[in-house]
C-alpha cells in the first residue's frame, strides 16, 4: 500500500528516479568541475612557484653579476690609483735627485773656490752665518741658559723645523770635527821621518 500523500489521494507517485538521475549527473558534473578547478589551480600555483623561482635564479645571477662588476671596477680603480701614486712618487724623486746633483755641485764648487757657481748654497751658507753669529750674540748676551730655554721654546712650537736642524747640525759639526781631526793627524810618512 501506497503510502503519503499520493496514496490518500489516490493519486499516482511520480516517478522519482529521473529526478535522482539529473541530482546524480549535476552531482558528478559539479565533481568534474570542481577536480577541473582543483587541478588548474594547482597547475597555476606550481607554474607560479615555477616563475617565482626563476624570478629568484635570475636575481641572484644578476647580484652576482653586479657584485662581480663593482670588485672588478674597485680593482681597476686601485690599480689606477696605485700607478698614479707610483708615477707621483718616480716623479718627486727624481726632483729630488736633480736637487741633491744640483747642490752637490753647488757645494763642489764652494769647495773649489768658485762661490759664482753655488747661488743657492752661499745664499743659504749666508743666511746661516747671519744666523749663527746672531746666536753667538745671544749666548753671549744671555749665557747657556738663555740659548737652552729658546731652543727648548723652539723645539715646542716647531718640532720638526727643530728636528730637522738638530739633524743638519749634528751632521755638520760632524764633519768638521772629524774634517779638523784629519788636518791635524799627521801622515804616517811624517810619523816615520826623524
Amino acid at each position: 500500500m501506497a503510502r503519503g500523500p499520493a496514496a490518500r489521494t489516490g493519486q499516482q507517485v511520480p516517478d522519482t528516479s529521473a529526478a535522482r538521475n539529473a541530482v546524480d549527473e549535476a552531482s558528478r558534473n559539479a565533481q568534474d568541475v570542481a577536480s577541473t578547478a582543483m587541478q588548474q589551480g594547482q597547475q597555476v600555483g606550481r607554474g607560479a612557484v615555477r616563475q617565482a623561482r626563476q624570478v629568484l635564479d635570475t636575481s641572484r645571477q644578476q647580484g652576482a653579476q653586479v657584485a662581480q662588476e663593482l670588485s672588478d671596477q674597485a680593482r681597476g680603480l686601485l690599480d689606477e690609483t696605485k700607478t698614479q701614486l707610483q708615477d707621483q712618487a718616480q716623479t718627486q724623486a727624481q726632483r729630488v735627485a736633480e736637487a741633491l746633483r744640483r747642490l752637490g755641485g753647488e757645494a763642489q764648487a764652494l769647495a773649489e773656490g768658485r762661490p759664482q757657481d753655488a747661488p743657492t748654497l752661499r745664499d743659504s751658507l749666508a743666511t746661516t752665518a747671519v744666523k749663527l753669529d746672531e746666536i753667538a750674540d745671544d749666548l753671549h748676551s744671555k749665557g747657556a741658559e738663555g740659548l737652552l730655554e729658546d731652543l727648548q721654546t723652539l723645539a715646542r712650537s716647531h718640532p720638526g723645523s727643530f728636528l730637522l736642524g738638530a739633524g743638519v747640525a749634528g751632521l755638520t759639526i760632524g764633519r768638521l770635527l772629524r774634517n779638523a781631526k784629519d788636518e791635524h793627524q799627521p801622515s804616517p810618512e811624517e810619523l816615520t821621518r826623524p
